[in-house]
C-alpha cells in the first residue's frame, strides 16, 4: 500500500520521478539542530545510518509547505511512498523536545529515547516526520518567498509561529 507525503526541497524533480537521497543533510542544519541530529545518531550504528540515508516528509500538507517556505526551500513535492520503503516515522516534538534539552543544558536522554520509541504524539496536531528510502513525485509547486509567506499569513490574521515545525 502507498502513502501520500510531502516533502520541500530545492532540487529539481519531474512528475513521475522517483526521488532517492542526493546526500546527507546533515551540513543544512543550523547549530542547535546539528546538535540534535548528532545526539539522535549517537544512540546506535543503525540510528545513526537512518537519519543519514533516509529522505525526510510530513504526512500534513499544509505544515510541509509552511515550513518549506519558512526555510526558504524552492519546491514542495507530492510524493507517493509505499509502506515498504518507509524506514521510521515520529512526531517532531521529540525532536523539538532534543533541540531544547541541549539548548537548556539538560540531559536529551529521555527525549532521545522518545523520539526513537516514536512516543505518544503530541499535542492536538502532531507533527509527523516519516523517514523513507524512495518516492515517486505525483506534484510539484512552487513554493512562495518567505517574504510572501509571512504577508499571506500576517494578513489572513494567522499566526507564523503556529506553524513553524520546529518551535519549542
Amino acid at each position: 500500500m502507498a502513502r501520500t507525503l510531502y516533502r520541500y526541497a530545492e532540487g529539481l524533480a519531474e512528475v513521475g520521478d522517483v526521488m532517492l537521497k542526493d546526500g546527507d543533510h546533515i551540513g543544512r542544519l543550523t547549530e542547535d539542530q546539528l546538535a540534535a541530529e548528532k545526539a539522535l545518531r549517537a544512540v546506535s550504528v543503525e540510528a545513526a545510518e537512518t537519519r543519514r540515508k533516509a529522505l525526510f516528509a510530513w504526512t500534513d500538507y499544509e505544515l510541509a509547505r509552511q515550513s518549506g517556505a519558512l526555510l526558504e526551500r524552492r519546491y514542495l513535492y507530492t510524493l507517493e511512498v509505499e509502506d515498504g520503503d518507509v524506514i521510521f516515522e515520529s512526531d517532531l516534538q521529540h525532536y523539538s523536545e532534543v533541540v531544547g534539552s541541549i539548548k537548556a543544558g539538560r540531559d536529551p536522554d529521555e527525549a532521545i529515547r522518545r523520539y526513537w520509541a516514536n512516543g505518544p504524539r503530541c499535542g492536538p496536531k502532531p507533527r509527523i516526520e516519516v523517514l523513507f528510502a524512495r518516492g515517486k513525485v505525483l506534484k510539484r509547486e512552487l513554493l512562495p518567498a518567505k517574504a510572501e509567506f509571512i504577508r499571506q499569513k500576517v494578513s489572513g490574521s494567522g499566526k507564523v509561529e503556529e506553524f513553524d515545525p520546529f518551535a519549542d
